[in-house]
């Protein structure tokens, strides 16, 4: 091979920057951390996602323009990288509309969940008795459940035949 090969033409060198540079830059990530994790204990719920989002916005913009080099490269990476989060705040807003239609179903569950952790807190106990028959017609609804605070049958489910008294 000569000594005017292609592959040893010089690229030029990668852009450094200084340690206090950098010491700053890390410094900012550290502090804007911290103040993410402020700003969660704040509760501001209509905005903890939109705070959270921005701050890690910044952060990850300090990461990708001074540790990535993306301040000194050609101008089409910038692009390209900036693009990212265009599309990547595009499936958040999207993502976010489909939470809302969501809520109801998640609102139901946790009113039920109370009443399911009784169930199951009672067929435990009745397990831990030997009571084999009244957990198989718990669960097969030919007795119906009556939970705290109602003191009736589950809706729909079929009047038992007097197995679960004492119960």
């Amino acid at each position: 091979m000569s000594a005017t090969a292609a592959h040893d033409d010089h690229h030029g060198l990668a852009h450094t920057m200084s340690p206090k540079m950098l010491i700053g830059i890390w410094a900012a990530l550290i502090a804007l951390t911290g103040f993410t994790v402020w700003t969660a204990g704040l509760h501001l719920h209509p905005f903890d996602l939109v705070i959270a989002m921005i701050i890690a916005t910044v952060k990850a913009l300090l990461v990708a323009l001074f540790f990535m080099h993306l301040l000194y490269d050609r101008p089409f990476n910038g692009l390209v990288f900036m693009l990212s989060f265009v599309f990547a705040a595009i499936f958040v807003v999207f993502s976010m509309f489909d939470t809302g239609n969501n809520q109801t179903l998640i609102a139901a569950r946790s009113e039920v969940a109370p009443v399911v952790e009784e169930w199951r807190a009672t067929i435990v106990e009745e397990a831990a008795e030997g009571d084999m028959e009244y957990i198989r017609g718990l669960v097969d609804g030919s007795i119906p459940f009556e939970h705290e605070g109602h003191g009736e049958a589950a809706e729909g489910a079929p009047e038992g035949d007097g197995a679960a008294a004492g119960h």
